[in-house]
């Protein structure tokens, strides 16, 4: 796939756009690589993330679980993987997207990543800036995040 339609479908994804994310990907299906950095280039916006993490910010329970269970033997594997700011899915999950509200899509995913984490540890995995995914959804406000963070 390339760099363009990478682009656009992050693009959708993270605008939670499923009707355009859905026209990309099954154009593209075969060439998508969701666990690949979507570009090398650091002037890019998508520089340093993948279309998974993408699916993860725009709170896009569809898509992150297309991606994921595209190969499930190496869901555990792909759930834990971090962008180059160290962010999880989950970080991303729990902090992306413009709005401060919890949608239940974005519930739905981050209840869907927690069923995969091996280990308590994966929760508190520190992002570049020493944050986890717990300050990710406090600083947005979503208790319903948070109170599932803290269940775990």
């Amino acid at each position: 796939m390339g760099n363009r339609s990478s682009s656009k479908l992050a693009r959708a994804l993270v605008d939670n756009d499923v009707q355009s994310a859905e026209k990309i990907y099954f154009v593209n299906e075969k060439a998508i690589k969701p666990f690949e950095f979507i570009t090398k280039n650091k002037n890019d916006t998508w520089y340093g993330t993948t279309l998974t993490h993408c699916a993860a910010l725009g709170g896009n329970e569809r898509f992150l679980k297309l991606f994921l269970e595209k190969d499930t033997s190496q869901i555990r594997t792909n759930i834990e993987k971090c962008n180059l700011a160290k962010e999880s899915i989950l970080h991303c999950a729990c902090g992306g997207g413009i709005e401060n509200a919890e949608s239940n899509s974005r519930i739905s995913c981050v209840v869907y990543i927690l069923k995969f984490l091996e280990q308590r540890k994966n929760v508190n995995l520190q992002d570049q800036s020493g944050r986890t995914a717990l300050h990710h959804a406090a600083r947005r406000g979503r208790a319903k995040i948070v109170n599932k963070l803290i269940e775990t």
